[in-house]
């Protein structure tokens, strides 16, 4: 969002940027300047939407890992295995069940709620 306005005062700077605004534009409304200002935010809010998508998938993959962090080590615990063998096993269930590996992560977590 762009704002042109003749209002300099660091009051109502503030209160846009809290609403918003990604360009601050005082006494700047002639012609000749209004498309590159348009340019620069328009290219300011890409790269802020291709930082939160990434923000997203990293967050994610972060909460995919903690599951299946702790279903290795639930696997540790019941049967006895190395990190290792409990990733392995992991995998070759994910493998066999055609699902990711959080997905089967997530259903040893839930059949260990339901049994627990």
């Amino acid at each position: 969002m762009v704002m042109f306005t003749d209002d300099d005062t660091t009051r109502s700077m503030d209160a846009a940027m809290q609403a918003g605004v990604s360009a601050y534009v005082v006494a700047g409304l002639q012609p000749e300047r209004i498309k590159p200002v348009l340019k620069v935010a328009l290219a300011r809010f890409r790269q802020e939407q291709k930082l939160l998508a990434e923000l997203s998938e990293t967050r994610h993959k972060l909460a995919e890992r903690k599951l299946i962090d702790r279903a290795k080590g639930l696997l540790m615990t019941n049967q006895r295995l190395t990190e290792e063998q409990a990733y392995q096993k992991l995998r070759s269930m994910a493998m066999n069940k055609n699902l990711k590996l959080a997905e089967i992560a997530q259903r040893i977590l839930d059949v260990e709620e339901l049994l627990g």
